[in-house]
């Protein structure tokens, strides 16, 4: 009798067997049938924009809002203003540093090559981030956010 090799641990089996005798997995004719006519898995894709990002998002609409309106109106006394800014700049400040570090662990989880590579090559993280965009989208989405708001919320002062 001829044999055949399973394809997920390798063990000889007898051709006319269906499963492997040690894994269980399908094997010869059985297999190419099923794996011709199987339905691919859902692939579960993370959403950009999740409850985080949006609560950014809106915080930098806050901020921008505040400035066009300090920039058209000029509504706030300077002394106002630059305490305003402070108050929008900080936390935004505070949340980029989290985002940032969220954005580190996300590398790591990835590749340890990479997360190192990312902590001394400043253009690494970079090139992390495209390599493993699929898993850090959202920390780079929100730290660019956070960033952005920072610089708004400063120029409210100015």
């Amino acid at each position: 009798m001829n044999s055949i090799k399973c394809s997920e641990c390798h063990l000889v089996n007898w051709s006319t067997s269906s499963e492997c005798r040690r894994c269980g997995a399908l094997i010869g004719d059985n297999h190419a049938a099923r794996s011709r006519y199987s339905i691919d898995k859902e692939v579960h894709v993370e959403p950009l924009f999740s409850t985080g990002i949006k609560l950014l998002t809106a915080m930098l609409a806050v901020t921008t809002v505040i400035f066009l309106a300090q920039q058209a109106f000029q509504p706030l006394s300077p002394e106002m203003a630059k305490e305003i800014a402070v108050w929008l700049a900080l936390p935004a400040l505070g949340l980029y540093v989290l985002a940032h570090i969220w954005l580190i662990i996300r590398i790591f989880e990835q590749s340890l090559g990479w997360g190192v590579a990312s902590f001394f090559i400043p253009l690494a993280m970079l090139f992390a981030v495209a390599r493993f965009w699929h898993k850090t989208k959202r920390s780079f989405v929100g730290q660019c956010i956070c960033m952005l708001t920072f610089f708004v919320g400063l120029a409210i002062g100015l």
